[in-house]
Order: structure tokens, then C-alpha cells, then sequence
């Protein structure tokens, strides 16, 4: 139990050098005659708060006081605390560190208490000292590891701790009051861990964090050294790593048995050189280094810088869309700082000829013209700066387009007896069309004629008998391929061509003729003659809109299928549709029999069928 007696005023009041809150209460040094006074009293410190106060037991006591004793004057005893205890050892804590304390003890029954015994004092221990601080651990030889740290206040001296990985466990190895630690007898290039803690007679600090070294001697020197050009002016020094070397030196000379001149150190395993002539040759030794020293130099390297020219252009390509009969454009990529020359050939070797130079680095492109169509070219392309010019690309080819016209398509055919009538699609880059024939559709088709028309009729045909036709369209560069094959069959030489709906011209009749009727596709005239006269047909003086015998068909027929029989001889086929106001004469001599005439629209496009007249005049 602990007791402070206050008495008196309550102020600050100085005595002897000390300052008290409160003034204790005085007691005489008396006490009763039966209890006698505690022998043998100790005070010990226990730590840098405590203390610990023990005595003889005493005959008859029921417990004792130990006072926290102020001064003691004139047989009068000044304290600041009253402790009571059944035992005979008291602990005082909560004091403060490296501080006297002076202590009385008494024994006490119901009957009172005993003298005061003799005062004894003692002092609490210094705080516990700090951590140890910026600690660290080198190679001092190839057996031994020096450990260093900084002080720390109220250390009394500090332990060394040392482990085989940094997670330990880690065994106290050496205590000592200085600063430093050398490990000594270990075996060389192997890796040691250690913690330092600082201690006093209040006890032992917390570890230091862990700091690591190995035991070694000189370096080795690097091996694996290679040197590499990156640029015009760089080159690239790099070496395997050295376990026990701090840092790298590298040396370079221009020769290979020349003098050797420290360029620079790194601690890194690799070393870039720059500032370098384009071109050039240069040599370099790397060596080791760490606490013990710098191992020797090995043989050299050498490595050359890169030209200053630019590289070749990538990614060189044609542009399709662009390409012509008689064009073509390439693409590649930038190249920084440069200009270009464009290279062409007509074969994929080395004759590959300069064609163009381009000054702006970002003009990335060229159409090369006045081309030969349907022909490979090969490009190159080079970069060019202040230092030269640079290697050609990598070819790209490319052919030029055909200049021959597309392929006409048939769009329509008919047939009569002895005639086939065909006309096709227009093709803007053609001059002329060919025509080609065969009677059958896989067979050799035959060259019949050209036209500059978009119409052909082929006379003196067999009657009854199919035909197939072929078109090309052709221009200056050539000729297209074949069209598609369309097919017509010409009307059987025995059908007996004698429609009922044939209009009669009467025999002898001259300048008759008959209109032919809107919205109709054909109108058939029959006539019956005997001995000379002329046949023929007039769209003269009719005045209507640009229809004419240019636009129709005016085909004649005989009775049997044989066509006009003149002079006993048949004729087929006679074209009498030439053009407006042509007089065309069908034929004259000695006609017998009847005949008929067939006229229809030469095209289906003519929608409103505009009148016509046909004569036959007999003498």
C-alpha cells in the first residue's frame, strides 16, 4: 500500500537543494520499545525504473513501512511516500531512470511501529540504449567480413549476430565496445548475413535490420564480352555479371595492341559507347573491381559502328488502285532526314536503273508513267543523306494493265432463211468489233468480218441450220478476248412460207405499197408475177421521225422457201434496208411464181412502227 502524508501549507518549498509538491509529514525516530528495528535493510537497483529494498524478518511484527525517505534532520524523518508490506523485500517501480532513491523501513504490530531502521539509497540503471544504426558489412579480405555501425548513446557495449540466409536463424558470434566487428576464418565467396544490437545495464536493444557481405579477394575479371555497333555512333560494350565485384572499368583503344584508355565505370553489366566516328573500328577490354581491387584486363573485343547512310526504305508496295495500262505507283516507309532514288528494271536482277530522285524525307511515294501495258517492272528504292547513299530496298513488281478493250457482250440475234442478224453492247475503248462464226458451241469459231457497228447480219446461210457467234472488241493495243457465244437457228427451206395474214399486191400494180402498222413486229406481203419487172422500196417523202428503211427488215421469199427465183436462178437473201431514202432495187428479170415479202423492226427499242412503202413495177 502506498501513502503520501501532506501537512502544513500546500506550496512549493525548497530544502536542501530539493523541491517537494506538498511538505511530508515529520515523524520522530521513535517507536515502541517491543518491536525492534529492521536489520540487514538492502536497496538495489533492478532496472532503469525500480528498485528493490529487502531486510531481516523482525520478532513479532505484523508487517512493515518503507518509506520513500526526503532527508532525515534532528532525529526527524522527512519522506515523500509510505509503502506497507507483509513480506520483508519491497520493489519500487515507476522511477526515473539513472536517479537516487533513499529508503527507512519500520516495523509495525497492533501496538504501533519500531524505530526507524538506517537509511539506505541506491540508483536506478541508465534507460536501455537504441538500436544500432546504419549498419553495413564488407569483404575486408578473402576470409573475413568487416561489420560497422554508428554509436549509440548509453550503450555500454553491443552483440553481433550472424546468419546464413537473411531470414536466420541468426547466432550471436562476438561482443565489443566499439563500432565495428571483424568476422574473421571464413571461407571465401560465401554470402553471410548479420544484425548488431546495442546493451546496457538495463538490458539488450532490438536487432538491426540485416546487412550482408562475402569474403573475397580480388575480382575475376569478366567473361562473355561482346561489343556490338547500335548506330553510326554508338557501340554497345555488355560482359557477364562478376559475384564478387562491385563495379566494371572499360577501356578502349583504336587498335588492337594499342593503348588502352579507361572510357568509364559502371556497375552495371553492359556499357554504350557514343559519340563514334560512322564506319569505324574500335577495340575495348572490360575489367572487375571491388574493395580488394581490379582484376586484369582480358582480351580485347572490337565492333564497328554502323554507316551514316540511312537504312533502305521498309514496307515498299504498290498501290493497286493506281495501277494503269500504262502507270504505276509505289509506297514505302519514311525514312528520317533522308531524300529517295527510285530504281526500275525489267527483270528481277541487278540492271536496275535509276528513274527518279525525291528530295522531302516525307514524300513517301512515286507513279512512274508512260508505261508499256500487260509488262512487269521491278522497284528498288534507296534513302539518301549527307554521308551517302544508303542500300536499295528489297524489289516489289508489279504488270501493268491490258490496254485492250473489255469483252463485247452479245445482246441480241435473229434469224430468217438465209440470214442472221446479231448486235452488241458498246465498249468505249474500241475502234473496230470482230466477228467470229462456228456451227457448233464448242467448235473452231471462224473470223467472218470487222465493223465499227454495234450490228452485223450474215448472209448466204444454209437454211434451217443453227449458227453460233462470237464477238471481240478491238483497239490499238489488241484485240479483247471472245465474247460469250450466242446462237440463232435460220428458217427450214420447206416450211412454205405463206402466211394467211400476207397483204396481196395485185400483178402490174406500180406504186403500191402499204403502211406499216403501229405496234405490229411484222407485216408480210405476197405478190404473183410472171415474166420482168423491178422490185424495190421507198421510205421517200414520208416525213416521219428518223425511222427508215435503216431501221427495219425487208427480207423476200419464195413460195417454196427458195427466195426470189430470177432468171431461173434462187437468190437467198437481199438486203434492201440501207438507209433512209436509198431506192434499192430487189432485183429484175424473168420472176415466176409467187412471193412474199417480210418487213419487221430491225430493233425492239423502236416502239411507235412508223409507216413504209414498197413498190414493185412491172414492164
Amino acid at each position: 500500500m502506498k501513502k503520501q502524508f501532506i501537512a502544513g501549507l500546500i506550496g512549493f518549498i525548497t530544502m536542501f537543494g530539493f523541491i517537494f509538491i506538498g511538505c511530508s509529514e515529520p515523524e520522530p525516530d521513535l517507536g515502541n520499545d517491543i518491536l525492534k528495528t529492521p536489520l540487514n535493510v538492502t536497496a538495489i537497483a533492478d532496472s532503469s525504473n525500480s528498485i528493490i529494498i529487502s531486510w531481516s524478518p523482525v520478532e513479532g511484527a505484523k508487517g512493515y513501512y518503507v518509506y520513500d525517505v526526503a532527508f532525515s534532520s534532528n532525529n526527524i524523518v522527512y519522506y515523500n511516500y509510505e509503502y506497507s508490506t507483509k513480506s520483508t523485500s519491497f520493489t519500487n517501480t515507476g522511477l526515473k531512470a539513472n536517479t537516487s532513491y533513499s529508503y527507512r523501513v519500520r516495523a509495525y504490530n497492533d501496538k504501533g511501529k519500531s524505530i526507524f531502521s538506517e537509511k539506505v539509497s541506491a540508483t536506478t540503471f541508465m534507460a536501455a540504449s537504441n538500436t544500432p544504426a546504419n549498419v553495413s558489412a564488407s569483404a575486408e579480405s578473402e576470409s573475413s567480413i568487416k561489420i560497422e555501425w554508428s554509436a549509440v548513446d548509453r550503450a555500454e557495449g553491443y552483440k553481433i549476430y550472424r546468419g546464413d540466409t537473411s531470414a536466420g536463424p541468426y547466432i550471436e558470434i562476438g561482443e565489443t565496445d566499439s563500432t565495428s566487428y571483424t568476422d574473421s576464418s571464413l571461407p571465401i565467396n560465401i554470402k553471410y548475413y548479420y544484425k548488431v544490437s546495442s546493451y546496457n545495464i538495463s538490458g539488450e536493444s532490438v536487432q538491426s535490420s540485416s546487412v550482408f557481405a562475402q569474403a573475397t579477394g580480388i575480382p575475376e575479371p569478366p567473361s562473355n564480352i561482346t561489343a556490338t555497333g547500335e548506330s553510326s555512333t554508338s557501340i554497345r560494350i555488355e560482359w557477364a555479371n562478376v559475384s564478387n565485384a562491385v563495379s566494371y572499368i572499360i577501356y578502349r583503344s583504336l587498335t588492337e595492341s594499342g593503348n588502352y584508355t579507361e572510357l568509364g565505370i559502371t556497375v552495371n553489366t553492359s556499357y554504350t559507347n557514343t559519340g563514334l566516328d560512322p564506319e569505324t573500328i574500335y577495340y575495348y577490354k572490360v575489367s572487375s573491381r571491388n574493395g580488394r581491387g581490379d582484376s586484369y584486363q582480358p582480351d580485347s573485343v572490337s565492333a564497328v559502328t554502323l554507316s551514316g547512310k540511312p537504312n533502305a526504305p521498309a514496307s515498299l508496295s504498290v498501290s493497286t488502285s493506281y495501277t494503269t495500262k500504262n502507270s504505276i505507283r509505289i509506297n514505302w516507309s519514311l525514312v528520317s532526314g533522308a531524300s529517295y532514288i527510285v530504281y526500275r528494271s525489267l527483270t528481277n536482277t541487278d540492271d536496275y536503273k535509276q528513274i527518279a530522285e525525291i528530295s522531302s524525307s516525307y514524300t513517301t511515294n512515286f507513279t512512274d508513267k508512260d508505261l508499256t501495258p500487260e509488262t512487269t517492272y521491278y522497284y528498288k528504292v534507296a534513302a539518301s543523306n549527307n554521308y551517302g547513299v544508303g542500300p536499295m530496298s528489297t524489289a516489289v513488281s508489279v504488270t501493268t494493265m491490258s490496254g485492250k478493250p473489255n469483252v463485247p457482250a452479245i445482246l441480241s440475234i435473229s434469224a430468217v432463211f438465209y440470214n442472221i442478224t446479231i448486235d452488241w453492247d458498246y465498249i468505249s475503248s474500241a475502234i473496230d468489233y470482230k466477228i467470229y462464226r462456228s456451227t457448233s458451241a464448242s467448235g473452231e469459231y471462224i473470223y467472218l468480218s470487222s465493223t465499227t457497228s454495234r450490228s452485223y447480219k450474215d448472209y448466204g446461210l444454209n437454211a434451217g441450220t443453227t449458227y453460233y457467234y462470237k464477238v471481240s472488241a478491238s483497239n490499238e493495243y489488241g484485240d479483247s478476248a471472245l465474247s460469250a457465244y450466242r446462237s440463232a437457228a435460220t428458217f427450214a427451206a420447206n416450211a412454205g412460207t405463206t402466211p394467211s395474214n400476207a397483204i396481196e399486191i395485185p400483178h402490174g400494180t406500180a406504186g403500191i405499197g402499204g403502211d406499216f402498222p403501229n405496234n405490229l413486229d411484222e407485216v408480210w406481203y405476197k405478190f404473183t408475177r410472171t415474166g420482168g419487172g423491178v422490185l424495190y422500196a421507198n421510205d421517200s417523202g414520208l416525213g416521219f421521225d428518223g425511222i427508215g428503211l435503216g431501221d427495219i427488215i425487208i427480207d423476200v421469199y419464195g413460195s417454196e422457201g427458195y427466195g426470189i427465183i430470177i432468171n431461173g436462178v434462187p437468190i437467198k437473201d437481199i438486203d434492201i434496208g440501207k438507209g433512209i431514202n436509198d431506192t434499192n432495187n430487189i432485183g429484175a428479170g424473168n420472176w415466176d411464181g409467187t412471193f412474199y415479202v417480210l418487213v419487221k423492226p430491225k430493233t425492239n427499242n423502236i416502239i411507235n412502227k412508223r409507216p413504209f412503202k414498197l413498190f414493185f413495177v412491172a414492164f
